[in-house]
């Protein structure tokens, strides 16, 4: 009733928004003791069948479990290591939703990432969201960098802390490629591409580009910069979106103002207020055991695998991302 004297002044709230809190109210007092009596229940039958009280309180005691989603800051993660990242952290939301029973059972990500492939961390974000469906409540730890692609991520969460001093934001796609045609005229080369749809290929780093051309390949990345924005004030309604969605990284203390971050905090001091109320559990994927000599084989294919698959993405500009380019990052 105060907050609502707060929001619409000094007189009373009108009869009816009373009447419609009394009875919020009223149905959550009543879902608070049917939770409180199904409890107990479960606690005199296991009395019942002789389990000890220690056992029924670490069972019953809710779980916070914690994992990580770290591709390096210093730039997107190697292709191969991107897959290995997104394949883990499947696996780790598949774990904590059959692991978690109670309903006061929630996680923690803490984010570590300037960004990357739009479909990389599409598909990281989703993976976020299956936990938030099955009603687990995901708090987004950033303690330093959680841009463009991180942000997209962390903004999947009931709530983002961030340091002060982090960097969050970033909202915002960018693609780029080298054009070489000046170069193969200037040779007499001639590049023959034959395909078959009209965009198969919008920008190619071996034809001159036309207008047309270019304005298809801005249309594709101002589409895939407004379903980012659409997914951002999908999960922060009362964000302007368009006020923070230029690409711009801000430090954690501006982006709390800006309405990005809810709180300003350590993922160290988040736990630690956690710790008290629950059982922290740290979730992470135990990597497989190999002899030397095939560890040594598949670490050099994987990284030829990557190298090419970096250089051919760089050198066609293939594909849009979701990263940002800020200095202050690197």
């Amino acid at each position: 009733q105060k907050a609502l004297q707060e929001l619409l002044g000094a007189g009373a709230p009108p009869a009816p928004l009373l009447k419609a809190q009394g009875e919020e109210e009223k149905e959550d007092g009543k879902q608070l003791k049917e939770a409180l009596q199904q409890r107990n229940e479960e606690i005199q039958e296991a009395l019942q069948a002789g389990e000890a009280v220690s056992s029924i309180e670490a069972r019953l005691r809710p779980k916070t479990f914690v994992f990580n989603f770290h591709d390096g800051i210093a730039g997107a993660a190697q292709p191969e290591k991107m897959k290995k990242q997104l394949e883990d952290l499947r696996d780790i939301v598949t774990f904590i939703l059959h692991t978690a029973k109670s309903p006061h059972d929630q996680a923690v990500v803490r984010i570590g990432s300037p960004g990357g492939r739009v479909t990389d961390y599409g598909f990281a974000a989703a993976q976020l969201l299956r936990l938030r469906s099955k009603g687990l409540t995901l708090t987004a730890c950033v303690d330093k960098v959680a841009a463009s692609g991180g942000y997209m991520m962390a903004c999947a969460a009931n709530s983002v802390v961030a340091t002060p001093f982090s960097l969050v934001g970033s909202i915002g796609v960018l693609t780029s490629t080298p054009n070489f045609s000046k170069v193969l005229k200037r040779h007499e080369i001639d590049w023959i591409q034959i395909t078959a749809g009209k965009w198969k290929r919008t920008v190619d780093p071996l034809s001159e580009i036309t207008e047309e051309q270019r304005a298809k390949a801005q249309e594709d990345v101002q589409a895939v910069h407004e379903a980012f924005k659409g997914m951002v004030q999908q999960q922060r309604n009362s964000l302007d979106v368009d006020e923070v969605a230029t690409g711009e990284v801000f430090l954690g203390a501006e982006a709390m103002q800006r309405g990005l971050v809810d709180r300003l905090a350590t993922s160290d001091e988040v736990l630690e207020e956690f710790m008290k109320l629950s059982d922290v559990i740290q979730v992470s994927i135990a990597p497989k055991k190999k002899g030397p000599l095939r560890e040594l084989l598949e670490g050099r294919v994987e990284a030829a695998e990557g190298a090419v698959a970096s250089l051919w993405q760089r050198f066609t500009g293939s594909s849009a991302v979701l990263e940002s380019s800020d200095p202050k990052i690197n």
